[in-house]
């Protein structure tokens, strides 16, 4: 699985699906996905990240506490930047 070049829109819909249709890929390939999403993460949409983190909860694959956090701050960044174009 070649993932390391990918657009986070395709990592997160490739998890996506696999959760989506009750599939688990090999660890090596599941840690691939994630080194590719982790490694974009700063540019992450929310929808991406929100894909992600249902996906891997749906595969019932626990982030490390540090890793999730960065997705949960890369979500709150997006929160913060629309609540400012709305005030």
């Amino acid at each position: 699985m070649l993932c390391c070049c990918w657009a986070l829109q395709d990592v997160s819909n490739c998890l996506w699906a696999l959760a989506k249709l009750n599939l688990q890929p090999y660890s090596s390939d599941k840690r691939k996905i994630l080194a590719a999403m982790q490694s974009q993460l700063h540019s992450a949409a929310p929808q991406s990240v929100a894909n992600v983190l249902w996906a891997l909860a749906k595969m019932k694959h626990c982030l490390p506490a540090p890793v999730l956090l960065q997705y949960l701050q890369q979500l709150l960044r997006h929160g913060e930047a629309a609540s400012a174009q709305d005030a």
